[in-house]
């Protein structure tokens, strides 16, 4: 009777908010990049994720997300699938927090963290950072601006161990040729490959549902020592056209809706 007179609820899909003056640094960073010859090729991107415990549960709606192999077996009345939709699930769910890095050469080591991680348990991160630039010596260190990252502890590790091999997350940090780097635009995961590497784990991880936090971890190692250096050249190709679309629509963010009518347009222009 409700629903005549105010409709049905519907789930409010949420979107970080972007003000003007971030589209205004996304774009001056691309365009800086792109000038300058510096494209995701030259960059090793870090950041961090966290992974629940029981990744398939939905805290908006309290649904569970199921693959399309489960439900068909879901349907078939597949005990194991019964169960995973009828059991019990905690009230408060468990997670962990993930560090690591990508560049077009590959992984860096997955970090782990205990507890939440502040400025001081970010500075041995970064020493973990180091060891993996080590191996790839010809790329710039990236991180976002989270406050841990930019706190001054932050800031004076980064240049110690980085010197002038990185992307800054605070104004006039470096320069090149005289001229200043834009630093980091805020509230941009869009523009960073570790959040497609975030996302594929996150996927997997519902095809391998860890039993608890010891088989979590060792699940996600196992996913992330799997991935292949040919999926990480893909990823930087993916990162270098968002630049491009960065600049084309004028710092937007890069949302799945915007993708897929690219992807739709061009497939009309080329007679898909």
């Amino acid at each position: 009777m409700l629903n005549k007179f105010i409709g049905k609820p519907k789930v409010i899909r949420k979107v970080l908010y972007m003000k003007p003056i971030d589209k205004t640094l996304r774009v001056q960073f691309c365009k800086f990049m792109k000038e300058n010859n510096i494209g995701p090729e030259n960059i090793f991107f870090t950041d961090e994720s966290v992974f629940p415990l029981y990744a398939y549960m939905n805290k908006g709606t309290n649904k569970i997300r199921l693959s399309k192999k489960t439900r068909r077996k879901l349907r078939a009345g597949d005990e194991k699938s019964i169960n995973l939709v009828t059991r019990a699930h905690h009230k408060f769910n468990n997670a962990i927090m993930v560090s690591g890095g990508v560049c077009n050469e590959g992984l860096g080591e997955i970090i782990f963290h205990s507890g939440n991680l502040n400025s001081f348990a970010y500075k041995q991160v970064l020493k973990y950072y180091k060891d993996d630039l080590n191996k790839f010596p010809s790329k710039l260190f990236q991180q976002d601006g989270a406050r841990s990252h930019s706190s001054k502890l932050s800031r004076n590790m980064i240049q110690h161990l980085f010197k002038n091999r990185f992307i800054p997350t605070w104004e006039n940090a470096l320069k090149i040729n005289d001229v200043f780097i834009p630093r980091w635009p805020p509230n941009s995961p869009d523009l960073s490959a570790i959040e497609i590497i975030w996302s594929i784990i996150k996927q997997m991880l519902i095809f391998f549902p860890p039993k608890d936090m010891n088989s979590l971890k060792t699940t996600i190692k196992m996913i992330w020592d799997s991935i292949p250096t040919q999926i990480c050249e893909n990823i930087i190709e993916h990162i270098k056209h968002r630049w491009e679309l960065c600049l084309k629509y004028k710092g937007r963010r890069l949302d799945k809706e915007l993708l897929k009518k690219i992807t739709k347009v061009k497939k009309i222009l080329n007679g898909g």
